[in-house]
């Protein structure tokens, strides 16, 4: 009897893992230019159709612009920067850009900056003079710090609501998983960051659970994480509590180094890649859509779960309720009116389903499993 119990538990285990979890296909839409050869970031202009990334570690104080054939449109230097190790950008609504030189591989830095590039989409001068956020880590008191505590490391940002949220790249080894989230003002000044929230990306191989980039859809209703084989996206989060939101993580066809990750639309994402000599697939940008409609139901599903029941062909249901039966996406596939007791399920293939059943004062769902 034990060992049937801890198969059963094993087994709810795997099942939760896969409800938690989709693939998200990647259509290929053009090389990144040359100039872009390791582009650490993204970010998108709606206004103009236009994409906007640069390039991480020593490399020039400056970033570019392209369209979506791949073709260079335009190199822009920062005067008064230097490319320590930038990572990341993002903007706000005024047309301010914000550029993160904030990549700490080592652990050891204590330089940390963010440039701020004042009403940026409406000059675009040939030389431009930033403004500097200079940051420092409240809890890192040793450059570097003990392998079990380096998680000091950053290269996702996105603005909201007149600050910069920032998000770490944990490097602890052995490898714990936690994203820290800090939060500072947008705009210049001395700035000590302490967490106000984290995510544990789960896992041991921190190949597969760096969080690497970030992004804010237009509408503030959905936010991601980036890292190099995943994403994880969180919906149904109030104000700028990201990370504690419903969170759904979508696996990639195959894992590179994907850095950089912007909305274009509130359902649709482009991601950018470094170019790495010898891999398979390098240094492309990729378009992706979401469905959100079965993203946000799969959500309320998996909250209002009561129960889970292992079946073959058939299920006879306790109670006489309206019912729908939802796929593991969280996609409508049969509706159940409120008296037919038993469900058929010999024309659906063996798997995960939702059974989502209504009454006049709330909604209960019962995790089936049919095998």
């Amino acid at each position: 009897m034990k060992i049937v119990s801890a198969s059963y538990f094993i087994l709810l285990l795997c099942i939760w893992a896969e409800i938690n979890a989709q693939t998200l296909n990647l259509d290929v839409v053009c090389k990144l230019p040359d100039a872009l050869r390791e582009s650490s970031a993204l970010w998108f202009d709606q206004d103009e159709r236009v994409f906007y990334s640069l390039n991480d570690s020593d490399r020039k104080n400056e970033f570019h612009s392209f369209d979506s054939t791949g073709a260079w449109i335009a190199t822009y230097p920062i005067s008064n920067a230097t490319n320590i190790d930038w990572e990341e950008m993002t903007a706000d609504e005024e047309g301010t850009m914000y550029i993160g030189d904030f990549g700490n591989n080592s652990n050891n830095r204590q330089d940390l900056k963010i440039y701020i590039l004042p009403h940026f989409f409406d000059q675009k001068d040939s030389s431009i003079h930033a403004e500097i956020i200079r940051l420092k880590y409240g809890r890192q008191s040793a450059f570097p710090p003990p392998d079990a505590s380096k998680n000091f490391d950053m290269e996702a940002m996105v603005y909201f609501n007149d600050s910069l949220h920032l998000f770490s790249k944990n490097r602890t080894t052995p490898y714990t998983g936690i994203a820290y989230h800090y939060t500072i003002p947008a705009q210049a000044g001395d700035y000590t960051l302490l967490p106000r929230d984290s995510f544990n990306t789960g896992g041991t191989n921190y190949l597969q659970n760096w969080v690497v980039g970030a992004a804010l859809s237009p509408d503030k209703k959905s936010f991601i994480l980036l890292s190099y084989d995943k994403m994880w996206l969180f919906r149904s989060f109030v104000g700028s509590s990201f990370l504690q939101g419903n969170v759904t993580q979508y696996k990639f066809p195959f894992l590179s180094q994907k850095e950089g990750v912007s909305f274009s639309t509130n359902s649709d994402i482009f991601i950018s890649e470094e170019s790495v000599p010898g891999a398979s697939v390098n240094g492309n940008l990729y378009h992706a859509k979401l469905d959100l409609t079965s993203t946000q139901e799969q959500g309320e599903l998996k909250k209002n779960i009561v129960n889970t029941q292992l079946i073959s062909d058939n299920y006879l249901r306790k109670e006489s309720l309206e019912a729908e039966i939802y796929n593991l996406s969280g996609q409508l596939i049969m509706r159940i009116a409120p008296h037919d007791e038993g469900i058929s399920f010999t024309s659906f293939p063996a798997g995960v389903y939702f059974m989502k059943e209504n009454s006049k004062f709330k909604s209960k769902t019962t995790l089936l499993i049919k095998y």
